[in-house]
């Protein structure tokens, strides 16, 4: 009877020990995780399409480090973008990204879609000023030679198709031009001219 009641008490001991260790390992984990958490922005209020992101529509939540991968928007980072506007209706609750932001048209200028090869070209991200190149079709489904149809496109967005048929070279590239230019591109568009960028003599 003896033997029973110590072993009886050695289990209890194991177990309340096995308890606080596994009760300092999680907290030693949360630790870890709150420390390496970093403040990022989520809407606090609907905002619609075209308006500006204010101080007032955004509140600051904790998330961890992999959020910087996915681009969303710090705190600190919000200056950047005072003179942005939502791409799209942001619903509150969502994380703010940089990708949700861009700068409103100018009067004097308009937006155009084109579909190009990336090629891997590492200057074919928004931001960048591009030529427009296009070429007509001649008779023998060959191209004539190019000439620039917009000489100081600004790339404002790329985005590629998504689905198991979708070709991953391929990008719909969403460009602002001016409104001088936009007759010349929609006419090579529609009668199917090849349609290339370059990046502007000088750089973005």
């Amino acid at each position: 009877m003896g033997q029973k009641k110590r072993w009886f008490r050695h289990t209890r001991l194991l177990v309340g020990l096995a308890l606080v260790a596994g009760s300092a390992a999680t907290g030693w984990f949360l630790l870890a995780e709150a420390q390496r958490s970093e403040a990022y922005l989520v809407i606090a209020t609907d905002i619609a399409k075209g308006q500006p992101v204010t101080v007032e529509a955004v509140d600051e939540v904790l998330l961890g480090g992999a959020a910087e991968d996915i681009g969303l928007v710090r705190p600190a980072e919000l200056d950047q973008f005072a003179d942005y506007v939502a791409v799209t209706d942001l619903v509150a609750g969502d994380a703010l990204r940089r990708s949700d932001l861009e700068r409103p048209v100018p009067t004097d200028s308009t937006r155009f879609s084109v579909e190009v090869d990336t090629g891997g070209a590492d200057w074919l991200s928004r931001g960048t000023v591009v030529e427009v190149w296009v070429s007509p079709a001649t008779a023998d489904q060959q191209f004539s030679v190019p000439y620039v149809a917009s000489p100081s496109a600004r790339i404002v967005a790329v985005r590629a198709d998504e689905g198991f048929a979708a070709n991953p070279a391929l990008v719909r590239v969403d460009l602002e031009v001016g409104r001088r230019d936009l007759p010349e591109l929609v006419h090579a568009r529609a009668n199917g001219f090849d349609i290339q960028l370059s990046p502007a003599t000088g750089g973005p």
